[in-house]
């Protein structure tokens, strides 16, 4: 329709100008839509894989990775899981970090105690990528913002899901 418009007998094309704007217009916020949506997906199951993990799997301790929230962003505001993530963890590669491990002392309490692991181990973000198809987008820290912060919630109202939580 654009070509017949722009180029030929444009007086046979059955959209007007206006309309052509409105669909590409339309479409082009689907497609970003959907690009963001694919972002996000991936992302949520790179967490659903870490959090899953045990043994030597297992590359983010609770210091950084929390799955046992609720907020209340359900259908009627009932609170519903959440995960929360530092922004560390989201977005830099750590060489070298500390790990929270439980030791049981002799009166069966458990006791924190922290080590230091000594291995890469790649962001959550570096994660995500490697898991998405390539396009001719490059996938940045900034367009993982943009997408976080142009989420609709299903339920049409509003959802911060960048929020303050205790690690």
């Amino acid at each position: 329709a654009l070509d017949t418009f722009v180029n030929g007998a444009y007086y046979k094309c059955r959209l007007s100008a206006a309309e052509m704007v409105d669909t590409f217009d339309q479409l082009r916020h689907d497609k970003e839509k959907q690009f963001y949506n694919n972002m996000l997906q991936a992302l949520l199951h790179i967490i659903e894989e870490e959090t899953s993990a045990s043994g030597k799997r297992k590359r983010f301790s609770r210091n950084v990775i929390r799955e046992d929230l609720k907020k209340p962003w359900g259908k009627e505001q009932e609170e519903v899981n959440c995960y929360a993530v530092t922004l560390d963890a989201l977005l830099k590669d750590s060489a070298s970090r500390y790990l929270k491990t439980y030791v049981k002392t002799k009166k069966n309490e458990k006791k924190e105690r922290y080590q230091i692991v000594e291995e890469y181990r790649p962001s959550l973000f570096q994660l995500m990528v490697e898991e998405l198809e390539e396009t001719v987008f490059e996938y940045t820290e900034e367009l993982l913002l943009e997408a976080i912060n142009k989420f609709e919630s299903p339920y049409d109202q509003p959802v911060a899901i960048i929020d303050k939580v205790k690690f």
